[in-house]
C-alpha cells in the first residue's frame, strides 16, 4: 500500500496539513486524548505508519511555533531592559 504525504491543499481543510483529507492536529488530537494507533489507522483507513508520520508532524510543527514564540518572547525582555 502506497503512504500518503502530508499536504497543505487550499481546497481540503482551508490549507491546514492534511494526511488523505484529515487534519493531521485531529489525527494527532485522537492519539493524546488516549485512543490507539491501530484503531485511528482504522477508522481512517490509513496505516499505522501513516498514523505516526501525521503525529510526529504535529508534534515538529508544535516544538517549531514554540520554538518561535520563545523567541519573540525574549526579544521583548530585551527591548523592555
Amino acid at each position: 500500500m502506497r503512504e500518503h504525504p502530508i499536504e497543505r491543499n487550499p481546497m481540503i481543510g482551508s490549507g491546514a496539513p492534511t494526511l488523505k483529507g484529515i487534519r493531521t492536529c485531529v489525527i494527532s488530537g485522537r492519539f493524546l486524548s488516549g485512543e490507539s494507533i491501530g484503531s485511528i489507522a482504522l477508522d481512517y483507513g490509513m496505516t499505522e505508519n501513516e498514523v505516526q508520520k501525521a503525529i510526529r508532524y504535529e508534534v515538529l510543527e508544535s516544538t517549531k511555533n514554540f520554538d518561535a514564540e520563545l523567541t519573540r518572547l525574549r526579544a521583548i525582555q530585551k527591548v523592555k531592559r
